[in-house]
């Protein structure tokens, strides 16, 4: 027993799907430019880099140095303890 189905083509309709939906979520590495669908974001300078320049040190993050001196600051700048009664 044949359990094919024949469709007439005069049934088909010619329909146009939307380019804009069949595009994937391809985003690309803000430092070597490639597309890649695993990004992963800094988390000091917030941009979106590949695996292999998802480190600080080889994206060369400009944040990373603020943020350390900001902590150097803030750890000068700690309160003395005051004695107990």
């Amino acid at each position: 027993m044949d359990n094919t189905v024949s469709i007439p083509m005069s049934s088909i309709t010619d329909t146009t799907i939307d380019k804009s939906i069949m595009k994937k979520n391809v985003q690309r590495c803000a430092m070597c430019n490639k597309k890649s669908v695993m990004n992963i974001e800094c988390s000091y300078c917030h941009l979106l880099f590949c695996v292999n320049d998802r480190l600080p040190e080889t994206h060369k993050c400009v944040s990373i140095h603020l943020s350390r001196k900001n902590n150097l600051v803030l750890s000068k700048v700690s309160t003395p303890k005051i004695d107990k009664l």
